[in-house]
């Protein structure tokens, strides 16, 4: 049995739903290890975030404009920083927590060596796993999520729910904002791993409704964080996955994919 929790901050991505946002701010307000503050970055909303649970220490950052997901997490995480928490848990706003010691159980872990933990994440109209971690196949370009436990070597974890060290997050300077939305998570992780900490799995239950890339977004930021990797091979087996993925969109005759992932590819080898 944990017997110490470290302090922690809560650090929540915002983007006009106040109904999930409360929600989860329900699901904290119940947790055996409730976070001591609880962060809120507003993306820039047309409808602001209407906290209905006024029991709970809560700040609204509120941005100027909409810079994405990794610009939001760096804003809460910084400011959390700021006021002296080494511990963090990200959200998204709507995931939901269904266990009252996860926050207990993910933070607990988090040392000097143990920077990031990770949840089972599932899909809330199933009820499936969809996350248990994720994977990189260098070799094939592929990376993805792993949906059981396995010997797969996990690299990242889904960023709709990560515990977070402060070592860890300072080492690799936060989430690159670059990508606007998805792959901030992959590469995040993948960075801190790199800077020689560790990625616990806790099986503990978060749910969420989960939305994938677009074609676009997918093909783009995959050639992105190849191209950060510095590894030649990688990036060549990212091209061509995207490239052949590109190929199959055209034979079903999904036009609009076909160009989502030809023009991702170009947007992507591009960037700088």
């Amino acid at each position: 049995m944990v017997e110490f929790t470290p302090k922690w901050a809560a650090c929540i991505v915002y983007f006009n739903d106040s109904t999930s946002l409360n929600n989860l701010l329900e699901d904290l307000s119940t947790q055996v290890a409730k976070p001591e503050k609880i962060f809120i970055c507003d993306n820039n909303s047309s409808h602001k975030p209407q906290v209905i649970n006024n029991n709970l220490n809560i700040e609204v950052i509120t941005l100027a404009t909409n810079k994405g997901f990794g610009a939001a997490a760096n804003s809460t995480i910084n400011k959390a920083i700021s006021e002296n928490f080494n511990n963090f848990i990200l959200f998204s706003q709507d995931v939901r927590i269904h266990q009252s010691d996860a926050t207990l159980k993910l933070v607990s872990v988090l040392n000097e060596k143990t920077t990031i933990a990770y949840p089972n994440m599932n899909d809330r109209n199933t009820n499936e796993v969809f996350s248990m971690g994720g994977s990189i196949n260098f070799k094939t370009g592929r990376v993805f999520l792993n949906k059981e436990l396995n010997d797969n070597e996990k690299f990242w974890a889904d960023g709709s729910t990560l515990a977070i060290n402060k070592l860890g997050y300072e080492a690799v300077k936060g989430f690159d904002e670059k990508y606007f939305m998805y792959f901030e998570d992959v590469d995040f992780c993948y960075r801190v791993k790199k800077a020689g900490y560790k990625l616990m799995h806790i099986p503990v239950k978060i749910s969420q409704t989960p939305n994938g890339p677009t074609a676009l977004q997918r093909s783009k930021n995959s050639i992105r964080f190849a191209k950060k990797t510095q590894q030649k091979w990688f990036l060549m087996a990212v091209i061509v996955r995207n490239f052949f993925g590109a190929i199959k969109s055209l034979l079903k005759l999904e036009f609009l994919n076909f160009w989502f992932r030809l023009k991702g590819l170009s947007l992507g080898l591009s960037e700088k």
